[in-house]
């Protein structure tokens, strides 16, 4: 997942055996200078992105998810320079579905 700078919303991704770039294109905006709780869940065939806890936005995947052994890159990759002024905190990966309790 990672914000685009010219787009005001994120773009979240999974490999699946259909692409290794599927998912949502742009989510609603997020407000600039405010902490938002961002997180994308994938549930079956729908990958959902949710901001503090509230679905913002969804897409059907076309393909079967798929293991993905490349590197994880957080603030910047190779292609796109990241964020400016942009921060990071309390940032997880999990490797189950967590429940509502568990988020807390």
């Amino acid at each position: 997942m990672w914000k685009v700078p010219q787009n005001t919303g994120f773009h979240a991704r999974i490999s699946t055996t259909a692409s290794n770039n599927e998912g949502v294109n742009n989510s609603p905006a997020v407000d600039y200078n405010v902490w938002v709780y961002i997180s994308y869940h994938k549930h079956g065939q729908e990958l959902t992105v949710f901001y503090d806890g509230v679905a913002a936005d969804a897409v059907t995947l076309t393909g079967e998810s798929v293991a993905n052994d490349g590197p994880l890159y957080i603030g910047k990759d190779p292609w796109y320079a990241g964020i400016i002024g942009g921060g990071y905190d309390n940032v997880q990966i999990w490797n189950k579905a967590l429940s509502a309790g568990e988020l807390e």
